[in-house]
């Protein structure tokens, strides 16, 4: 006779999910509050102070000074400095003038900038990373 393992009472449900698991994260986020400036996409109007926060080489959180009221979708100008530039998509609207965004059509000096900017961030430095 052999002896099967019985979890206790309870403690089953703590390993093993109710539902499947999926995690739209592809890669981790770095906490800071880097200075950046936004609009929308197109618009005439004159770029506004904005701060992202939880910043992956492929998304952030971001937002204004003056708050800018953008819908699921929307897309979004970002200036960190005159020689770093992209668009992003509003992927998540969090209330406050804040959104969650997706960073799009990256040029691929811009997107190492990124990366060494995550990786700045993950050593304790919260700065934009020069080239």
């Amino acid at each position: 006779m052999t002896a099967s393992h019985v979890p206790p009472a309870g403690l089953g449900r703590l390993f093993s999910p109710a539902g499947p698991v999926t995690e739209r994260r592809v890669s981790a986020r770095a906490p800071v509050e880097l200075p950046a400036r936004w609009r929308p996409l197109g618009s005439p109007e004159a770029h506004s102070l904005a701060l992202l926060f939880d910043l992956s080489p492929r998304g952030a959180r971001l937002a204004g000074w003056i708050a800018f009221e953008f819908d699921h979708g929307d897309e979004i100008e970002l200036l960190a400095e005159p020689d770093l530039a992209w668009r992003a998509r509003v992927v998540r609207v969090l209330g406050g003038g804040e959104y969650g965004v997706h960073f799009l059509d990256v040029a691929p000096a811009v997107k190492q900038r990124l990366i060494h900017t995550v990786g700045l961030a993950r050593a304790g430095h919260a700065s934009w990373a020069v080239d």
